[in-house]
């Protein structure tokens, strides 16, 4: 009987050492999981480089103007020169509301919240693929890779409405999987309120919806159908309140490189080329599920086509990837090697490739647009220029512009901006000028006080041209432009009126 009960006791011991290990593994995971989601956040504010990417000076203006006004205001001074304030406003709006509730600034919230909804993406990611009966190495193998992608780092960086939008469809998506009405109803809801973040992103999320229900899960298609019809009333109130938007005729993407949405070849938000490889061979073997090959095949063409006009769909490519990438690491694990050397060695370079590329990627993080370069500029900028002064650039630049205070020819969000195609075509015939009577129109016109260009734009505008018959050259000799403010990668000129 003793020994008996000394079984019990070393049982529960045992039992409990297990747990406290499995409790130990877990803290440890989400430790992790956060440490590498805020590297690049931590990199950038410790060299004083500040906020990743364009759009977060852009949400930041947007709801600054919104905090100031309390409340949405009806027209923006700086963004074309001057707009009527027609935005998807559902992150700045967000932004303010965080600020004012927790009491901390816009900036700190704007590092923060993307850092948070990075975190619960991944999170629903994992439940989502577990959800969907995938077996439990994919959904490791998965959520591993997105982990360590580049795209899913810079997203959780960035305070974009896009990594907001993404937690909205999760929720939405993992919601619906259930039976039970509340879920439904607070999936509706989730679905329905992407519009106002994002008008594109809510389109490509209604055709993602369809074609889940029309090939998946036909339980649900009914369900998604009033969803999409719902989304499209939100489409036609736009539409009736501010009616239809000029359609820009060039492209804004001009100088696209599939290289450059690889990390491995220098883009801030790329895919890894590890995932990419184990992806398609994942997409190869993928036999069990043909439906949902189906929709993964068709997912990928639709973001591949708009990846070639417009930024945001990488993040969602990303996600597609890291599903196959899981699948094609199990294939490769529980194919038949001739050689376990042969198959050990791939594996291996596989993971360690990846681990290294990801560290790589965080250690360029205080490189990632703005740099400190381009932050000086700003400051410098926003420092000696008068307010409301009218700043021409590239339009990748105009969102930087306009956070200094200043007034921009036009940026990156066209959508009911003011004659986008005249200004760009204006904009280019000033670039490639061959004489002074095209530069003179175009200082008039737009009533230009400087000229802001980086190297990075300068050489995409002039590779493979001669410099010296276009504006560069007229900078340089004409006594109306000072170079007033330059460092190794940014360079601003004072215009000046001929009488000065």
């Amino acid at each position: 009987m003793k020994n008996v009960s000394k079984k019990l006791t070393n049982t529960k011991g045992i039992n409990f050492i297990k747990w406290d290990a499995n409790f130990i593994f877990l803290i440890l995971l989400i430790f992790g999981l956060i440490l590498i989601i805020i590297s690049p956040t931590i990199i950038r504010q410790l060299n004083g480089v500040g906020l990743l990417g364009q759009e977060s000076y852009l949400n930041y203006r947007l709801a600054n103007l919104i905090k100031e006004n309390r409340g949405i205001p009806n027209y923006d001074d700086l963004s074309f020169g001057g707009r009527y304030f027609i935005y998807a406003v559902g992150w700045p709006v967000f932004l303010v509301l965080f600020s004012t509730l927790t009491k901390l600034s816009l900036e700190n919230t704007s590092i923060i919240l993307p850092i948070f909804f990075g975190l619960m993406n991944i999170i629903m990611f994992y439940l989502i693929l577990k959800n969907l009966l995938l077996r439990r190495l994919q959904v490791y193998a998965s959520s591993f890779f997105l982990l360590l992608s580049p795209a899913f780092l810079y997203l959780g960086s960035a305070s974009s409405a896009t990594v907001f939008i993404i937690f909205l469809l999760f929720l939405g998506f993992y919601l619906q999987l259930t039976s039970k009405p509340i879920n439904l109803a607070i999936s509706f809801i989730c679905f329905i309120l992407i519009p106002l973040f994002s008008y594109s992103q809510g389109i490509l999320i209604s055709i993602l919806l369809l074609l889940y229900g029309l090939l998946i899960n036909r339980k649900r298609l009914k369900f998604l159908i009033l969803t999409i019809f719902v989304i499209s009333l939100i489409y036609i109130f736009y539409y009736i309140n501010y009616g239809g938007f000029e359609q820009i005729k060039f492209n804004v993407t001009e100088n696209f490189s599939v290289v450059n949405y690889f990390a491995e070849f220098g883009s801030d938000y790329g895919i890894g080329i590890f995932s990419a490889f184990l992806a398609v061979v994942g997409l190869i073997k993928m036999k069990t599920n043909k439906l949902f090959k189906v929709y993964l095949i068709l997912l990928s063409i639709i973001l591949l086509i708009l990846i070639k006009y417009l930024t945001w769909p990488i993040f969602y490519f990303n996600f597609v990837i890291c599903i196959l990438a899981g699948y094609g690491l199990v294939v490769l694990l529980r194919f038949k090697w001739e050689s376990k050397l042969i198959k050990k060695t791939t594996i291996a370079v596989i993971l360690f490739g990846t681990f290294a590329s990801t560290f790589l990627y965080i250690s360029r993080a205080e490189s990632f647009e703005p740099n400190i370069y381009l932050i000086e500029g700003m400051k410098y900028l926003a420092e000696e220029g008068e307010p409301y002064q009218t700043v021409f650039s590239h339009y990748d630049l105009g969102y930087y512009i306009n956070f200094a205070g200043m007034k921009n020819i036009f940026d990156r969000y066209f959508l009911y901006a003011p004659k986008p195609n005249k200004r760009y075509a204006d904009s280019r015939a000033f670039i490639y000028a061959e004489d002074l009577e095209t530069i003179n129109q175009f200082l008039k016109d737009y009533s230009i006080d400087y000229i802001f260009i980086d190297k990075k734009r300068y050489n995409e505008l002039y590779k493979d041209k001669m410099v010296n018959r276009y504006l560069p050259f007229y900078l340089d000799i004409d006594k109306r432009f000072r170079l007033v403010y330059k460092n190794e990668e940014v360079y601003l000129w004072r215009v000046y009126s001929i009488d000065d």
